[in-house]
């Protein structure tokens, strides 16, 4: 008996500290093709952001949000990105909006989600790239591939030097290469700062990059 009643209180403290936790709770924002299941393409970022005030109340305290920048397509879903630094604001790859909406949009969503005590995190697609402008020979196996990117950001143009097999690396790991898009070279923070040196880009425009995406 006396056992089982230390366990009781043990119990009854444990349930106490955990009632004085401050527990998280994140929602995702999308689903595949959301925009044009509910005919907000290009609006998906207002439509989300008229929701923040009523999800904060409910208790959330986070949302997830699908990958933010240009992708192969502008109705895709992102997960094949061309243009990192093109968040909705360059007439490119069919239009000039992402299947969210623009810049100032996704700002203003974010503004209101902070205002409203919510976190925002975006999905990030480093790993490969989609819908480049060129055909290249990479000089190192003599294979042509699609690698040539020049975004109309004017940001982080490639070549077959952000890409495998790159003079960075020669060797892809199992399960690293996806859908048969050209596989990033840059898929480590160290490989990605090489690249932009080779294209005379600053580690800093990267940095800030990835700072604006996940604000």
């Amino acid at each position: 008996m006396r056992t089982l009643q230390l366990s009781r209180e043990t119990l009854a403290r444990t349930a106490l500290e955990w009632s004085t936790i401050n527990m998280a709770v994140m929602m995702q924002a999308f689903y595949w093709d959301a925009p044009k299941h509910d005919n907000k393409e290009g609006e998906w970022w207002n439509f989300v952001a008229e929701k923040v005030e009523d999800l904060g109340k409910a208790g959330f305290s986070a949302l997830w949000l699908p990958p933010v920048s240009k992708a192969s397509d502008h109705n895709s879903m992102g997960y094949d990105p061309y243009d990192y630094f093109d968040l909705g604001d360059f007439d490119q790859k069919g239009g000039t909006k992402t299947f969210y909406g623009n810049r100032a949009e996704l700002e203003a969503l974010i503004a209101k989600a902070h205002k409203n005590g919510m976190g925002l995190y975006a999905d990030m697609v480093l790993n490969h790239n989609s819908g480049a402008d060129e055909e290249e020979v990479n000089p190192l196996d003599g294979q042509k591939r699609w690698t040539k990117f020049n975004p109309k950001s004017g940001k982080f143009p490639r070549d077959w030097n952000c890409f495998h097999p790159s003079r960075y690396e020669q060797v892809m790991m199992e399960g690293e290469n996806f859908a048969g898009f050209p596989t990033s070279a840059i898929a480590t923070l160290s490989s990605t700062r090489r690249c932009l040196s080779t294209h005379a880009f600053s580690s800093r425009s990267l940095d800030s990059t990835a700072s604006a995406s996940t604000s």
